[in-house]
């Protein structure tokens, strides 16, 4: 016993000290979902169409913001990170005055909305968006290239905050009940998203608009740009409470082994729908 205590007393003298984190303004205003900027109200709904160009890596689109008040306040904190630019935040058709700070950025309402109404605000952006130094570890878009040297944009952002690419509400504390992404690229390139495909839009033209929706309370992370020349299969799963559609998106030059692999995915979803419903 004693040979043990001074081993212990030993290790512990010989710990080096740990230096005290400090927190910055930055950090209460990315972190923190009591400020009053956010506190007042809870996003429902989140409309977000973009136009991904992988010519010169620049994103330009808005985001339908549906709220419900739950508190008085004036000023609505959107979330953007820099180098990407907000131009505006509308309500009604019409600009709001916006101030900014960093990567947060408020717009003054004309006055308090009753409590409990719904309201919605319009958040305007474009730019170069941050570039992942090591995806998937540090954040951002990544503008790559798949192995037939064609482009390739993917995104990664849980932890750094979906804002890195999409104006939002950027807190894991208030997710949306539901969602709707439209984005539109090169007509040669397909759009893998989050929830499910409800249409794609084509006008002729030189580009495609693929539209997702997601129909339950989904992390704003989750939300994701996957363009690539992608192949798509669908197949009917046989669940507990009636079929259900499986839908497959692979790189083209990896369909055969995806259909081999992926196989799987069955047995997964048999053990999901068993252990939690």
């Amino acid at each position: 016993m004693r040979r043990l205590l001074l081993l212990l007393t030993i290790a512990g003298a010989a710990m080096p000290a740990v230096a005290q984190q400090r927190f910055t303004r930055a950090d209460t205003l990315r972190g923190d979902w009591t400020t009053p900027g956010r506190a007042w109200w809870d996003v429902t709904w989140y409309d977000l169409a973009v136009t991904v160009a992988p010519g010169d890596s620049t994103l330009t689109g808005s985001n339908l913001m549906v709220y419900r008040v739950t508190d008085t306040g004036t000023e609505l904190q959107v979330d953007l990170q820099p180098p990407l630019v907000l131009d505006s935040v509308t309500q009604g058709g019409r600009a709001l005055p916006l101030r900014h700070e960093g990567a947060a950025h408020f717009a003054t309402l004309p006055s308090a909305a009753p409590v409990g109404s719904m309201q919605q605000v319009t958040a305007w952006y474009h730019g170069h968006p941050r570039v992942a130094p090591r995806p998937p570890w540090d954040g951002g878009v990544s503008w790559n290239r798949d192995s037939l040297g064609r482009p390739w944009v993917v995104t990664t952002d849980q932890g750094l905050g979906a804002s890195v690419w999409w104006p939002n509400k950027d807190t894991q504390a208030d997710e949306p009940d539901s969602m709707q992404v439209t984005v539109t690229v090169p007509r040669e390139f397909t759009q893998v998203g989050a929830g499910r495909l409800r249409a794609t839009l084509d006008a002729g033209g030189p580009t495609r608009s693929w539209r997702w929706a997601a129909s339950s309370p989904i992390n704003n992370y989750a939300i994701a740009l996957n363009i690539g020349h992608y192949r798509h299969w669908r197949e009917i799963y046989q669940g507990e409470a009636g079929q259900l559609t499986m839908d497959f998106f692979p790189l083209d030059y990896h369909e055969a082994a995806a259909r081999k692999q992926w196989v799987q995915a069955r047995t997964t979803m048999q053990c999901f729908e068993h252990w939690f419903g």
